[in-house]
């Protein structure tokens, strides 16, 4: 046994003593360890408001290229971002130009869904575009329970 390693034997029996002994501080020793251990095997994540949706992240995109070769501005848009349908607001591209400029181009397949290496809470997916020669990379976000599309 190490120096260390009988530094924290002596502290662990040094802790089972005040708890055995009912001194005035075991109450809150004990109040103490029970909430570490409690946070050590329950980790607080305030990512968890945001976690991942039960559904695939590959349905969002091919729910939102049906709505386009089905000229369905609003289904396509309800499968976007808040913060993308911003970025396309403030490029003034509205909902026409979004379905011409994508119409000739409808989804072929899902060639495989990656997480994000930047972002663990997003999702890569690569598709494959009829009418393109590269593979398109869709990357969608965990937002209120639904991936939703936050570039393409």
């Amino acid at each position: 046994m190490n120096h260390g390693s009988k530094q924290r034997a002596r502290g662990g029996r040094a802790v089972a003593r005040a708890l055995r002994r009912g001194g005035e501080f075991a109450p809150w020793l004990a109040l103490w360890l029970a909430l570490a251990t409690s946070a050590a095997c329950n980790p607080i994540n305030p990512a968890d408001d945001n976690a991942a949706p039960s559904a695939e992240p590959a349905k969002t995109v091919e729910r939102f290229y049906a709505a386009i070769a089905a000229g369905d501005c609003q289904a396509a848009k309800a499968e976007l971002s808040e913060s993308y349908r911003d970025e396309l607001r403030r490029e003034h591209i509205g909902c026409v130009e979004m379905l011409e400029s994508m119409r000739p181009y409808p989804l072929e397949s899902i060639v495989e869904t990656k997480t994000d290496g930047r972002d663990g809470d997003a999702r890569m997916v690569r598709t494959r575009i009829k009418g393109r020669q590269s593979d398109v990379i869709v990357r969608v976000r965990a937002d209120d329970g639904q991936w939703k599309i936050v570039s393409m």
